[in-house]
């Protein structure tokens, strides 16, 4: 059985956009994605959403501030 964080990461990727592991602890990492548009001809992305995964690729955490996210990032690790 496929993870969440593998189909989240791979129709993220299958649309353009962009998913980066930014850290990895004690059976959690985080990542930060975006979703690419096209809009009048013009490539963009997405506001970034941060999301934290357990060991077995389930999403525990998602939000769209950094600060937020690595606060509890370190919470869990």
């Amino acid at each position: 059985m496929r993870s969440e964080l593998d189909i989240y990461a791979e129709m993220t990727l299958k649309r353009g956009g962009v998913w980066y592991r930014l850290d990895e602890k004690n059976g959690f990492s985080v990542y930060k994605t975006q979703d690419k548009y096209i809009e009048r001809n013009c490539t963009g992305y997405t506001a970034p959403v941060y999301q934290i995964f357990n060991a077995d690729g389930k999403r525990v955490f998602a939000s769209t501030s950094f600060t937020e996210t690595m606060m509890k990032f370190r919470h869990l690790t």
